[in-house]
């Protein structure tokens, strides 16, 4: 018999090779469909979730900033400011250019601008602006090239920063000038926010505008840690043109680099409503050639601030994109034409090793595209699919610091505005001190806290919180002496660790234990101390609490130094009301004294008529006796008699009179003295009066300036 060519074992072991390729083969190629699918869907959520994540930071960024905006719009002290600029200009007849260069604008911005100096420094704006209805800058905090000029006329009229005070005007709401390259800040790109100023009457007097520059915004968008190597996003105008920089691209493209993609075209068209919306944000990603030539894949988001439309552009390489399934593709072959007889072990361990981590990658991936940024991909794999997972989860890692650190932000901006909200209102100094350490207590989670200011040259306990005084704890320090006086010398905060349990205690109902850490901070304002605030915890404090007590410092001695103001101001009229009315009691008291001096100048002269009747009587006797004298002869001695007592009445009258006289000329003598002695007190009231009146500082009531006034 014939030897057949193909034996059973050759045909066992070929039937057994076909049936483990073919379905080796169809499992490899079905892994790497899964797996090119998987990284697709994984690119799509990377993208996704940093095209928010930036959209989420610049909405955020732009926010404080028209947050900052319209605090300052609502502050009165702002649109009295301004409308002073505007009378002082009226009234001195100037030109804008030449009224901004005069002593009175000086004088004006000397004593009104520094809280609009104040908020550019702690707000880190490059300019803050006032504007009037005209279009003409009076006030700029950093005085370049455009204070004093017309920005609705000339060259300036064409600029961003005067069509958005136009559009502001117009819609009585903030609006953004978009970035432009602005001449009077050396051609540097800069955006404006543009609000108007109500007087009391609620008609708009002008604007206020802020200033800033493309640096956050290019910080934003260029930190691409954790996202892939040619992962890049930037911002894109309504024009078309980049509104920032690129991460691969060394020059500066803002306002220069035209992106005409076919994404950036749709989101173009959906903008001026030519286009139709495509649906779900995942049927928006597609590959298309980029800005640069390349292919990738890329996703937009529309951001508006103040009524301008941004698009937020994410993209990355599509090469990068797929890198781990072209790797894997290779890996098939290598194992189709090396481990034929391995087939079914092989089959097993890549199933094990890429099929089933990437589902666990992609489940991972679901649950942080739904906002849960702690997963983890634990892959021990040392192969693409564990580059994979590392790449992930520095991508996650890098999510997760983004997250923390807008938490970090949006925390202190909260506990800022909150310690400002405290700091509000009319307070007496102490009230004010207690409402302060309470609230930082709070906000801290402090366990005991006191808060010390500066009276006649030494630190007082001015307020606590869960504070127990205990024998050898003075509540008075002088400068130098112990922690509060020395932070108070050196003027910087103190962290003081290892704390003496005989310091100061936490005392509850349950017991009774020292801080683990002591935060002493001193607080001034400009050159002057004001006081030291010193707070206790059981924890350590964690940088983000030590920087906020740093960013707080500033408004705290602000804060102080306005209430010792007010209080000093309402001391004075409280001195000029007493003073007022012991001045209207004077004035009863000599209008009682002239009311009597009176009473006997008329009596007076009553007894001088009388005395001149008596006397034309006396006379007419003496006639009618002469007449009668030879037959009233006998009668002569007792005329004589009679005429004696008369002249001796009469002598006693004219010393009466004289008496009065003299009484009378002291008393107007002592009304001259008096009336000049008023006088002079009575000037120095109506002077004080008419300063507190005017109001120059800005820092009195309504009601006060209306008291000065009467």
């Amino acid at each position: 018999m014939q030897a057949t060519k193909w034996g059973l074992g050759k045909t066992l072991t070929a039937w057994f090779m076909l049936l483990s390729l073919v379905p080796l083969a169809l499992a490899l190629v079905v892994s790497y469909r899964t797996a090119r699918a998987g990284l697709e869907v994984d690119a799509v959520r990377l993208l996704l979730s940093s095209s928010h994540a930036k959209t989420q930071q610049i909405r955020s960024l732009f926010d404080g900033m028209l947050v900052d905006l319209e605090q300052e719009t609502e502050r009165v002290s702002n649109s009295r400011f301004l409308a002073d600029l505007i009378g002082a200009r009226h009234a001195s007849g100037e030109t804008a250019p030449d009224f901004v260069k005069s002593y009175a604008w000086a004088i004006l911005v000397h004593e009104r601008g520094a809280g609009l100096k104040a908020f550019k420094k702690t707000r880190a704006y490059h300019d803050v602006f006032l504007i009037d209805l005209e279009g003409d800058v009076l006030f700029s905090v950093s005085r370049e090239r455009d204070l004093g000029r017309n920005l609705f006329q000339g060259d300036p009229s064409k600029t961003k920063f005067a069509a958005a005070c136009r559009t502001a005007l117009t819609t009585g709401h903030a609006a953004f000038s978009d970035l432009e390259s602005y001449e009077p800040s050396g051609g540097r790109l800069a955006g404006f926010l543009v609000n108007t100023l109500l007087n009391g009457d609620g008609d708009p007097i002008g604007l206020i505008a802020v200033q800033f520059f493309k640096d956050e915004v290019d910080a934003i968008m260029l930190e691409t840690e954790g996202m892939g190597e040619s992962f890049d996003a930037y911002l894109v105008g309504s024009d078309l043109l980049a509104r920032s920089a690129s991460a691969f691209v060394e020059e500066d493209t803002v306002l220069r680099l035209r992106v005409d993609t076919e994404q950036t075209r749709l989101w173009q068209s959906l903008q001026t409503g030519e286009g139709a919306d495509q649906g779900p944000e995942q049927e928006r990603v597609f590959t298309y050639t980029g800005p640069h030539g390349d292919q990738v894949l890329g996703i937009h988001t529309d951001l508006e601030i103040a009524g301008v439309h941004w698009a937020v552009v994410a993209e990355i390489a599509e090469s990068e994109a797929f890198m781990a399934a072209s790797s894997l593709g290779r890996v098939v072959l290598i194992l189709l034409l090396t481990t034929a007889f391995l087939a079914l072990l092989m089959s097993a361990i890549i199933s094990r090793r890429i099929v089933r981590p990437l589902r666990g990658l992609s489940l991972v991936a679901e649950r942080i595209a739904t906002g849960d940024l702690d997963q983890r991909v634990v892959l021990r794999s040392k192969n693409e699919i564990g580059s994979l997972a590392k790449s992930f989860n520095a991508m996650t890692g890098s999510l997760r610091e983004s997250r923390d650190l807008a938490r970090r932000r949006d925390w202190l901006k909260t506990s800022v505005g909150r310690l400002g909200d405290v700091m509000r209102g009319e307070k007496d100094v102490h009230t004010l001190g207690q409402d302060i350490v309470a609230c930082l207590a709070e906000l801290l989670s402090a366990r005991v806290g006191a808060i010390y200011l500066v009276e006649d040259d030494h630190l007082m306990l001015a307020g606590m919180y869960a504070y127990e005084a205990h024998k050898g704890v003075p509540e008075r320090f002088a400068f130098g002496a112990g922690l509060v006086g020395q932070a108070a010398v050196d003027g910087k905060l103190a962290l003081i660790s290892d704390v003496p349990d005989d310091y100061v205690v936490v005392a509850s109902a349950f017991g009774r234990t020292p801080p683990r850490q002591l935060v002493v901070l001193p607080f001034r304002f400009e050159d002057q101390m004001e006081g030291v605030i010193e707070l206790g915890t059981l924890e350590a404090f964690s940088d983000e609490q030590l920087e906020l007590l740093g960013n707080a410092a500033e408004s705290i001695g602000i804060a102080v130094n306005v209430a010792r103001s007010r209080a000093r101001q309402q001391a004075l009229l409280e001195e000029t009301a007493r003073q007022s009315e012991e001045l209207q009691a004077q004035q009863e008291e000599l209008r009682a004294s002239n009311e009597e001096l009176e009473e006997q100048t008329q009596a007076l002269q009553q007894s001088e008529e009388e005395l001149k009747a008596q006397q034309e009587e006396l006379q007419v006797t003496n006639e009618e006796l002469e007449q009668k004298n030879d037959s009233l002869a006998h009668r002569k001695r007792e005329v004589e008699r009679a005429n004696a007592e008369l002249e001796e009445t009469g002598r006693e009258i004219a010393k009466k009179a004289e008496e009065l006289a003299l009484a009378s000329r002291y008393k107007s003598e002592f009304l001259a003295n008096m009336s000049h002695e008023l006088r002079t007190p009575l000037n120095s009231l109506l002077l004080l009066s008419r300063s507190l009146a005017d109001n120059r500082g800005g820092n009195l009531t309504e009601d006060q300036v209306e008291a000065a006034g009467i």
